[in-house]
């Protein structure tokens, strides 16, 4: 109990600023996202697929403007560092790596509900928890207090009893004197 009770405090921290449409707000990240990869599809089909102009600029005589990262590697690196480069940039190694990477966000993705759904399900746990401590607490602070309440009419009793008693006793002895 006490070990969920150290999860939900460390896990459950609220941010420092309250944001009132957290819901709206993943929306609008998503639809940035979307609208980055949107503008960058033209600048990638540019460099990829049309062939630039003949006679003027850095790509002039290349088929593609790709050819140059190709050519720069060959030329200004080691030889080592050109083949890895080529190895790295094969479509087979490539799309089974983007395949990984959206297996993975998937998998966190699904995770972080499920850790989402412990939390609060921990939080109604602690809660109840709770409740229960607090009937419990009262209960014995009720016999607490009327245990005590018997002990002061017992002492009391007692005390009378005894006040009886040496007040007695106190008038037997001047009767003897």
């Amino acid at each position: 109990m006490y070990l969920q009770c150290w999860a939900v405090m460390c896990c459950n921290v609220p941010q420092e600023r309250v944001f009132k449409a957290s819901g709206s707000n993943n929306f609008y990240m998503a639809m940035l996202l979307v609208i980055l990869f949107l503008s960058t599809l033209p600048a990638i089909y540019t460099i990829v697929t049309i062939p630039p102009s003949f006679d003027c600029g850095p790509f002039s005589g290349k088929n593609r403007m790709f050819d140059v990262i190709h050519e720069t590697l060959e030329s200004d690196f080691p030889a080592w560092f050109s083949k890895v480069f080529s190895y790295a940039s094969n479509p087979g190694l490539v799309l089974p790596f983007i395949l990984l990477m959206v297996l993975a966000i998937y998998y966190l993705q699904s995770t972080s509900k499920s850790y989402k759904e412990a939390n609060v399900e921990l939080k109604k746990k602690l809660q109840t928890q709770n409740e229960e401590n607090k009937k419990k607490n009262k209960r014995a602070a009720l016999k607490a207090q009327m245990d005590l309440e018997e002990a002061r009419k017992a002492a009391s009793g007692s005390a009378e009893k005894k006040n009886k008693g040496s007040s007695g006793d106190q008038e037997g002895e001047t009767k003897y004197t």
